[in-house]
């Protein structure tokens, strides 16, 4: 019977947004979406890596629970201005969760550290926003306040290329860049 059938679970909306493979070393800036880290690790556990920087034991708490329910491996690191350690390898994939909750005066330097530790043709994914919560969030058409074309600038002008916005959900608007290839 078809119906009794069970279907495969769909994709968390960030996670999708991110598309980890499971070769990629992944690193998460800012403890906000553990449950992003928790499925990354998932994915990235046999060949890549998921690191996560966060700002307090409590988060890193959050982060490594929520990897070991979904049965991943997260390497956490504890940094108060969340900056990325020089000593780590260029990173295929770096996950900015609320850049919105970043000093703007702070982020184009910011970005400019993440683009350094960004490998040759590697993604940035800016996650801008927070989900609205209850039950009908999903269906409200509420307009996102996330200026779109400062965040996009912001991108290219720390010497990423390809900055587009990708979707917005729920509230919450993902944006992306490449770092170019030599």
């Amino acid at each position: 019977m078809f119906w009794m059938r069970r279907r495969p679970a769909l994709k968390d909306t960030a996670l999708a947004m991110v598309d980890p493979r499971s070769h990629d070393t992944v690193l998460i800036v800012g403890g906000d979406a553990p449950a992003l880290a928790g499925q990354s690790s998932e994915i990235t556990r046999l060949n890549g890596r998921t690191a996560v920087i966060v700002r307090s034991d409590a988060e890193r708490a959050a982060v490594e629970k929520a990897a070991s329910d979904a049965g991943g491996l997260v390497y956490t690191l504890i940094s108060a201005e969340l900056a990325i350690p020089l000593d780590e390898p260029p990173f295929q994939i770096i996950v900015l969760a609320n850049v919105l909750a970043w000093p703007a005066a702070q982020l184009s330097a910011r970005l400019t550290d993440v683009a350094r530790s960004l490998a040759p043709g590697g993604r940035v994914i800016a996650i801008a926003g927070v989900a609205r919560a209850g039950a009908f969030a999903r269906l409200s058409t509420h307009a996102s306040t996330v200026d779109e074309k400062a965040i996009i600038a912001t991108m290219t002008g720390a010497g990423l290329v390809a900055a587009r916005k990708l979707a917005s959900e729920n509230g919450v608007d993902y944006f992306e860049a490449r770092k170019a290839r030599p």
